[in-house]
């Protein structure tokens, strides 16, 4: 006859009867260990890996085992919990999310701990909620000192220039900062010259601007000697501007064509017909 051992959930005891030997009845406490037909004291050099001599048959109970037999009935858990069975493990679930508190854990102690100077935290216990010690702006001082705090004014949007206005900022459009700084949209004109003098005169081309730095307009031409007469033409690149004869009593000169100058564009005054001109100064104005 074999051993036979029968076990009762409902009052949660095993029963075991070993073939020819006394049944025995093992009912909950916290730790036991009974021993059918052997010892209780079996050296483990004897053992093999499940505790039983080599060769033993034998069924004795131990709590691993009484917990593979029967599976966990029912676990109490604390509010806002809940568990299933399933095989013997028991799984948690969270049924109220007010339960969690995020990030601090489940101990009241740990979590008033985090209200500490200086972290900017603060704990409610009542609330299980961690929020923030920084000064609201709405109690702050504002203005522009050091530590105040800067706030706009309603004139600031989207794509404005920002303007200290008194103890905030303003918004300032780009055509409103161009007029703040007394600037135009458009680029700026000025006018400008080329001026010289040439001490002894000969029949050659001189240049006045080899390749202009930017577009301009030729708007005025003096050209006189300190003795002597010579014919000075100016030309914008190989077109005549203005050809004048320039002696000890000439001067600035009117009537222009081709006065418009690309950029790069070559300025030049040739001289000819020299007749011991000396000390002949010239200024060519333009506007750019």
């Amino acid at each position: 006859m074999p051993d036979t051992v029968t076990i009762t959930p409902v009052t949660q005891t095993i029963t075991v009867t070993p073939a020819g030997g006394t049944t025995t009845t093992i009912t909950p406490v916290a730790s036991q260990i009974v021993t059918i037909g052997q010892s209780a004291s079996i050296s483990s050099a004897f053992a093999n890996t499940d505790g039983l001599p080599e060769g033993s048959s034998n069924l004795y109970h131990t709590t691993a085992r009484a917990s593979a037999a029967a599976p966990v009935q029912s676990v109490t858990m604390p509010t806002g919990y809940g568990s299933t069975n399933s095989s013997g493990s028991v799984v948690v679930t969270v049924t109220d999310s007010s339960a969690v508190r995020t990030g601090i854990g489940f101990d009241a102690a740990a979590r008033a701990a985090v209200s500490v100077a200086g972290t900017g935290l603060s704990y409610n216990a009542s609330t299980g909620v961690v929020t923030s010690l920084m000064t609201s702006t709405a109690t702050s001082t504002k203005g522009i000192a050091n530590t105040n705090v800067l706030e706009c004014n309603a004139s600031v949007a989207n794509d404005d220039f920002l303007r200290i206005d008194g103890t905030s900022v303003e918004g300032r459009t780009a055509a409103q900062v161009l007029t703040d700084i007394g600037a135009a949209a458009a680029a700026h004109t000025h006018a400008d010259s080329y001026t010289g003098q040439i001490e002894t005169v000969a029949d050659k081309v001189y240049t006045i601007d080899p390749a202009a730095v930017s577009a301009r307009t030729i708007t005025g031409f003096f050209i006189k000697s300190g003795s002597g007469t010579v014919t000075s033409t100016l030309k914008n690149g190989t077109d005549t501007v203005k050809a004048a004869s320039v002696s000890t009593s000439s001067g600035a000169q009117t009537s222009f064509a081709n006065t418009s100058v690309a950029a790069d564009g070559l300025i030049t005054i040739t001289m000819s017909s020299n007749s011991s001109a000396t000390d002949v100064i010239f200024s060519v104005e333009y506007t750019a």
